[in-house]
């Protein structure tokens, strides 16, 4: 009768199996992350990316804190308001352009304060405010150029 012999197990090939098999199966998870910018409604209409895409603290590209991200948007109603004004000072926009413009800063205004009514900014409300000023940047835009074009 034959006995069975014992034979030693190669740890280095079963480790280097095990390292590759475990890469591969999380290689594979990291590609299927489906959470391309564009399918939650980051891409604007020419097809860039939006810059009102939050990062891994929930705030738009740079804001390590609520307070930096509401000051970036403080600050950019504030110079969009100021752009007002002075293109009013320059006759480069009419007063019901200007109306309008300051009623949509009003807005915005409004939104920015309903929001942060519960002390705290969340990032989809965070990318709601980007993209109304967004919207009010390029009216504002429109309205200071329109008039080269009449």
């Amino acid at each position: 009768m034959k006995t069975a012999t014992f034979q030693p197990v190669d740890f280095t090939r079963n480790l280097g199996i095990a390292t590759l098999t475990a890469l591969a199966l999380l290689a594979g998870n990291s590609q299927a992350n489906d959470r391309f910018p564009h399918r939650d409604g980051f891409m604007n209409q020419n097809g860039f990316m939006h810059a009102s895409v939050p990062n891994q603290y929930g705030f738009g590209p740079g804001f390590r804190s609520q307070r930096d991200a509401v000051d970036h948007l403080e600050d950019r109603q504030r110079q969009q308001t100021s752009r007002i004004h002075a293109g009013m000072a320059n006759n480069r926009i009419s007063g019901k352009e200007a109306r309008n413009l300051l009623k949509e800063q009003r807005e915005i205004d409004n939104a920015m304060r309903r929001y942060l009514s519960d002390r705290r900014l969340e990032p989809r409300e965070w990318i709601e405010l980007n993209r109304m000023l967004d919207r009010a940047e390029h009216n504002i835009r429109v309205a200071s150029h329109d008039r080269r074009w009449r």
